[in-house]
């Protein structure tokens, strides 16, 4: 595998091998910022965040500064709960105008963590602007719907079911977020007459 080629499969979620490969074409060539960046973000995917931040630190070092390595950075802070990092980060990112689904997505879920909670939907609401067909934004709505609504800040149960049919009818949803999904469809309907709460396990 060539480090484009592991670079290609962290789309798909091959982390390890990607690394692995990854590592091999920096022992040779430490100055590759690009490398260094998808070292970061791969093992801030498997959870090795302190690893990731000194990953994306030596990118940083190689990198002339761009969206995706301020997203890369805000989301491994964003889970450390480091969130005023986070925050510089991922607002970093979206300054530079024209940027991902995925950085407003981020965004969002920053919000919804410090209960910013109209910030969170503006958010996620850009990030379909921008992709209407992302699975993990329309995911990223349906959270944000359902703290609403959890806050009584307004009625939103029509958007809410609105969102979580689109979550369930994409085809490109993954299985865990599905079987989540599914969870929160079956509990607006059991408490949508009483405005209980609809708890995300």
């Amino acid at each position: 595998m060539t480090v484009e080629e592991a670079i290609n499969a962290l789309a798909s979620g091959s982390w390890t091998p990607a690394i692995t490969t990854i590592l091999g074409h920096l022992a040779h060539d430490r100055s590759d910022g690009t490398a260094w960046m998808y070292l970061g973000i791969a093992y801030s995917e498997i959870g090795h965040q302190e690893a990731s931040l000194e990953a994306l630190s030596n990118a940083e070092r190689y990198m002339a500064p761009n969206a995706e390595l301020d997203e890369a950075f805000g989301c491994t802070y964003l889970r450390m709960d480091r969130l005023g990092e986070a925050r510089t980060y991922l607002e970093r990112a979206t300054a530079s105008g024209e940027c991902p689904a995925s950085v407003y997505r981020n965004l969002s879920i920053f919000f919804l963590k410090t209960g910013e909670l109209e910030n969170a939907l503006t958010a996620v609401e850009t990030a379909l602007q921008v992709d209407g067909d992302d699975a993990l934004s329309l995911y990223a709505m349906v959270l944000v719907l359902v703290q609403i609504r959890n806050e009584s800040l307004r009625n939103v149960d029509d958007e809410l079911r609105s969102a979580l049919d689109a979550v369930l009818n994409h085809p490109g949803t993954p299985a865990d977020i599905v079987d989540s999904a599914m969870m929160i469809a079956g509990k607006l309907t059991d408490n949508v007459g009483n405005r209980q709460q609809v708890v995300i396990e």
